[in-house]
């Protein structure tokens, strides 16, 4: 994926980078302590800040199986297989107990990857703010769809089961949000791994991490 000069991250989807990645980190946070199994503690909510402190406290899940260089590589050749852009406008790398969290900031919505101190992928997360408007709604969807398959390969999301999944499933959390106050949240368990969406007003982040 390419970096792309600092002077563009006013453009675009980058005024709402910060919200973002809160929604992200949030997910994050709410699905580690739930495997975790910590009653008593009660997660965030995912509109609300996520701190440094409150990342590293979090769960670290198992490996998915591959490196963050492979999931790297799968990601840049698979959003370029589908014309979308794998440019990325801003990167981040904190630090936590689990490794580091990578987080970028892309054309198309943010994308975190939680690794452990041997490079091994934990998690992958992505995400986009809805517009209101269709077409670009659909354009940023697409690519962070096609992220999320990334586990398995290079291939395009509509030649994968778990894209179709993920093409199946979109619609009908946005559907459930509508519904529910602007929030929704559905898993799908595929060859091991655990995707969820989940959708908080104009939020919208795909999470997988290995199924326990």
């Amino acid at each position: 994926m390419v970096k792309s000069s600092p002077v563009m991250n006013r453009q675009g989807f980058i005024y709402g980078e910060g919200k973002m990645r809160k929604l992200l980190y949030g997910v994050l946070i709410a699905l580690g302590l739930a495997a975790c199994g910590k009653q008593e503690q009660q997660a965030p909510a995912v509109s609300e800040p996520a701190s440094e402190a409150q990342v590293q406290s979090s769960y670290c899940p198992p490996p998915l199986g591959m490196t963050a260089e492979t999931l790297l590589e799968n990601i840049d050749a698979g959003l370029k297989s589908t014309g979308a852009s794998a440019r990325v406008i801003n990167k981040e790398i904190v630090q936590n107990e689990c490794g580091h969290d990578v987080m970028m900031v892309t054309d198309f919505g943010g994308v975190i990857i939680k690794i452990d101190d041997n490079q091994n992928v934990l998690s992958l997360a992505a995400g986009y703010e809805m517009t209101g408007n269709t077409v670009k709604d659909v354009a940023h969807a697409l690519p962070a769809i096609q992220v999320m398959t990334s586990p398995y390969g290079r291939a395009k999301l509509g030649e994968l089961a778990i894209g179709q999944d993920l093409l199946k499933a979109l619609p009908e959390v946005l559907n459930a949000a509508a519904r529910q106050q602007g929030e929704a949240t559905q898993d799908i368990i595929r060859d091991g791994y655990k995707y969820s969406i989940t959708v908080e007003n104009r939020n919208v982040a795909f999470v997988v991490r290995k199924a326990e």
